[in-house]
């Protein structure tokens, strides 16, 4: 199910490079990470990780959460069944969706550097 949800966040990413009119070298090239690396994370071979996501959303003028927007072939329980064993197993992982959770319902962003969130891959 894991790879199910990098999959379907891979072509909602793809989908948005493409309305850009970039391609995946172009992307690899803004985000400072290589090609290859591009086109993983499109076909869900890797999740990208936050700081790219990030940059994503900065690139292709869109809210981070819109990568999250799954299509219905994926069901709610299979996507909550899935969150919750990988925060289970990783307490990092778990500040972070939680963190997230916060953005999208409060629009919290942090005011101050003291508030940026920062976390070492």
């Amino acid at each position: 199910m894991e790879k199910e949800i990098r999959k379907a966040i891979g072509k909602n990413i793809a989908k948005f490079r493409k309305q850009k009119g970039l391609s995946q070298k172009e992307l690899a090239e803004k985000l400072g990470i290589g090609c290859p690396n591009v086109s993983y994370i499109e076909t869900g071979k890797y999740a990208p990780r936050l700081n790219t996501l990030i940059k994503m959303a900065q690139i292709f003028d869109a809210e981070m959460y819109e990568f999250f927007i799954f299509e219905s072939h994926i069901s709610k329980e299979n996507v909550k069944e899935t969150l919750l064993k990988m925060i289970n197993k990783d307490e990092m992982l778990m500040r972070l969706m939680y963190r997230i959770y916060l953005a999208i319902r409060t629009d919290y962003a942090p005011k101050n550097k003291k508030d940026d969130v920062h976390i070492n891959p």
